[in-house]
């Protein structure tokens, strides 16, 4: 019977002592090892003799041993009939390693507890690799956090199964919620159809893009770039995608397309600019001569001619062309102006009562001025042009009637507001506002109200040159005007002077008398257009002033230096052939520094009126002028 069970033994304690890469020993019931296989010592390092007879807890690590953890190991082994746990374990020479430990109880023939079998498998290299591919796992996922954009990955049928730290704090979409979100919930209208048709198509064609914008758990709309690729995951087809926040991009494409119109529409206004500026010269020149000789006609015919009639409606013609040529000027800022240091709100007062016939009794004006309004620089003639248009523009956009406010403030402009604006610097500015409650202006028409000619007013009923006037001005004046408006709300016309720190100049009273005042001294006359030369000789020959005539500069210089009497004051037009007017000044006052200046012109942008600002050396008279408004002017310049 012993000599059976001993040979059918043999057969599993060769399998066993045959096992190179588990470690298997017998362990009586206390613990100490009683058979010890040749997997156990290459593991181990122990030879047979070691080993046999030590208590198992020989293998296990100070701390553990400390712990009480070997003993804990058998109760759990003889409770259970079975454990397996990973643990680190020693070897004979002192080094750790991690190893699975299986603990099974033994039972002899009847039954009874006999001992413990432990089987030991070294899982250094596997938790080695493990480690390995944890430490892969956690640098890539740290690399995605770090990435700029969102990333994500999800099946075909939609379900993440990773993304990174910054796909949820975009979304504002915690982990768990994340897990059960179908990536088109993440989109909107048009956008989700267009992440639809995009998703199918990386799954059929294995990559696509597209910009949408991303939906927020808060309901923040915020555009991206996405893009994603087809990858075989565990042999299942995801998506693997790439979000990155274009809202800057987006913001800086719109910014250049506003200056890309801007540049486009400064183009377009110079090149008008030029053109209306030179026909205006012309214009003026013509328009000098007919409302000149009109008007001394006018002063000779009797009231009771029937040629008055006829002469008046020439002169009223006049005046209205006259009004177009100035406008012309005004938005392609070619027209000379006089700008004093002022109050803005004396020139609304001295304005009130045109503006109230302007409007007429449905529309009330209510004015609305600072009463501590800083100083600014502007033309007085200019300001009451803008506020005239602006006026007239509110009256037509509230037919049924409504209320017009004229308001003034001092305010500041800061470099963030500034900075859309590359003409416009950050400081203090006089604020003029001119409000409505009329019909406001559309968005698409918005863009375009400082054209020159257009205008959505019925044929007749406008020119397209009020509210490019209002915008020459007030860039010829340094400042800047914006525009707010809703539709059936109104409209709010903001016009921004810069301040100035000097003293505002009084108004110079109009002269007193006759209109045409009289003179005896010697005036040097120059001028290239000959009817404008002999209408204003005829003029000033009636005034009794004695009159030298040049055709241009350099028939002038040579007079002056003929001429052997006084000359007083030359009368000069700016732009003409051979010697401009600024190098003809500059002549006559070095040969007689005691000789008076006055330009005519209908335009100019030479450089003794630099961007249509008269140098305080010089006065000016704009064409078409009365003959009365020339002689009060030469008057004016002489007793100065």
């Amino acid at each position: 019977m012993t000599s059976l069970a001993h040979h059918a033994a043999d057969p599993f304690r060769l399998l066993i002592e045959s096992v190179v890469d588990y470690a298997i020993m017998m362990l009586d019931p206390a613990g100490h090892v009683a058979s010890w296989n040749p997997g156990a010592q290459r593991i181990y390092g122990y030879e047979p003799e070691e080993a046999i007879g030590q208590h198992f807890s020989l293998f296990c690590t100070d701390e553990d041993v400390a712990d009480g953890y070997p003993g804990h190991l058998l109760k759990q082994a003889l409770e259970e009939g079975h454990v397996e746990v990973e643990c680190l374990r020693v070897r004979h020479d002192g080094a750790q390693f991690w190893a699975v430990i299986t603990l099974s109880d033994v039972k002899d023939f009847f039954g009874n507890h006999a001992g413990f079998a432990e089987v030991t498998r070294d899982i250094t290299e596997y938790r080695r690799a493990e480690d390995a591919v944890r430490a892969e796992r956690d640098l890539s996922t740290a690399m995605l956090n770090s990435l700029p954009g969102v990333y994500y990955m999800y099946d075909e049928d939609g379900r993440f199964l990773r993304w990174n730290r910054r796909f949820e704090i975009v979304t504002e979409y915690s982990a768990a919620e994340i897990a059960r979100l179908h990536p088109l919930d993440l989109f909107e209208g048009t956008d989700k159809d267009l992440l639809a048709e995009r998703i199918a198509a990386v799954f059929r064609d294995g990559a696509a893009e597209v910009e949408a914008n991303f939906i927020t758990k808060s309901g923040k709309h915020i555009p991206y770039y996405f893009n994603g690729v087809r990858q075989l995951v565990d042999g299942k087809p995801c998506l693997l995608g790439m979000g990155i926040d274009i809202s800057d991009y987006k913001r800086a494409e719109q910014a250049l397309r506003e200056s890309d119109r801007r540049l486009q529409q400064a183009q377009k206004l110079e090149a008008i600019g030029q053109l209306a500026g030179g026909v205006a010269h012309d214009f003026n020149n013509l328009l000098t001569v007919i409302s000149g000789y009109t008007d001394m006609l006018l002063e000779d015919v009797p009231p009771d001619s029937e040629l008055r009639e006829g002469l008046y409606q020439i002169h009223k013609a006049g005046e209205r062309a006259q009004t177009l040529t100035r406008q012309l000027l005004a938005f392609g800022r070619k027209q000379v102006m006089e700008p004093k240091v002022l109050n803005l709100n004396a020139v609304i007062l001295d304005v009130e009562k045109m503006l109230r016939r302007l409007i007429g009794e449905d529309v009330i004006l209510s004015l609305s001025l600072a009463p501590e309004l800083s100083a600014a620089r502007a033309d007085p003639g200019q300001v009451e042009q803008i506020l005239i248009n602006l006026a007239v523009n509110a009256r037509d956009a509230m037919p049924v009637g409504g209320q017009l406010t004229v308001e003034t403030q001092n305010t500041m402009l800061d470099a963030s507001y500034c900075r859309a604006f590359s003409d416009l610097e950050p400081g203090n500015y006089v604020l003029l506002a001119v409000s409505d409650t009329g019909c406001g202006i559309p968005a698409d028409v918005k863009p375009r109200i400082f054209e020159p000619f257009f205008t959505t007013k019925e044929v007749g009923r406008g020119t397209g040159l009020g509210l490019a006037t209002v915008h020459g001005i007030v860039k010829q004046s340094q400042g800047h005007v914006a525009v707010y408006s809703e539709p059936e709300r109104g409209t709010s016309f903001k016009i921004y002077l810069p301040v100035v720190a000097d003293a505002v100049q009084p108004a110079v009273p109009p002269l007193e008398g006759r209109a045409m005042p009289e003179g005896s001294e010697t005036i040097l006359l120059v001028e290239d257009e000959e009817a404008v030369r002999s209408l204003a000789s005829q003029v000033l020959h009636s005034c009794g002033y004695q009159v030298l005539e040049a055709r241009d500069g350099r028939e002038a210089c040579e007079l002056a230096r003929s001429y052997a009497g006084r000359i007083d004051l030359l009368v000069s037009d700016v732009v003409m052939p051979w010697l401009g007017g600024r190098e003809l000044a500059e002549q006559i006052t070095a040969m007689r520094a005691d000789c008076r200046v006055l330009f005519l012109s209908g335009y100019t942008d030479d450089a003794v009126i630099r961007h249509g600002v008269l140098q305080a050396s010089y006065a000016f008279l704009q064409k078409p002028f009365t003959p009365s408004a020339l002689a009060q002017k030469v008057r004016t310049v002489l007793d100065i």
